[in-house]
């Protein structure tokens, strides 16, 4: 899992649109199909993909076309207040972000505070908390989770995600094999970049 420093940052505009035309719907804002709304969802997959370095911010795995999303640590499902917020805002794989993994699953320990960072999440949040505090492995390469030695958090981090299967193994096997080579974030951005 990636430690994140840089959410998305909004311009006056932006913002001033969000506060008046779609935090007022909550989680339907997200789906407002105006250009004005697909213009800041491509900004926030831009430059989340970008932040992360081109990889899923929970699984690190590269990022592909067509296996991408803008998620919601906290889904706007249940905590449709938060459908905008920077710190809510990530880009993931479409498997971490699968209904069978994390998908809209609550994140947040209820009842929600109405100031998001004031939250206790039950899952580690890549902003909020260095993940190699909650989450530990066997080897150098982070592919055998150390279940045992694990926080709290960590283990339900591990739970959410199904990070304890054999295909996750595999999968964390795969990224290992990766990590030495070069990304090129920003062309990468622009070829995943959703909502264009």
């Amino acid at each position: 899992m990636l430690k994140l420093f840089d959410p998305v940052h909004f311009d006056a505009k932006e913002q001033a649109y969000i506060d008046a035309k779609l935090k007022p719907k909550g989680k339907g804002g997200w789906d407002d199909i105006q250009p004005e709304t697909n213009a800041i969802k491509h900004h926030i997959s831009k430059h989340t993909i970008i932040a992360q370095g081109g990889r899923c911010a929970y699984c690190e795995t590269v990022l592909a076309k067509g296996d991408v999303a803008i998620e919601h640590i906290a889904p706007k499902k249940h905590y449709g207040t938060f459908t905008f917020e920077p710190y809510n805002l990530v880009s993931s794989c479409t498997c971490c972000n699968a209904p069978v993994n994390k998908g809209q699953k609550k994140t947040i320990v209820d009842p929600a505070k109405s100031a998001y960072d004031q939250n206790t999440f039950s899952i580690v949040h890549p902003y909020f908390d260095n993940p190699d505090d909650h989450i530990r492995y066997k080897d150098a390469e982070r592919t055998i989770i150390d279940e045992k030695n694990c926080t709290a958090k960590g283990k339900a981090t591990i739970k959410l995600f199904n990070w304890d299967q054999r295909w996750a193994f595999y999968k964390r096997l795969e990224i290992a094999g990766r990590r030495r080579y070069p990304i090129d974030v920003l062309q990468l951005a622009v070829e995943i970049a959703t909502y264009k």
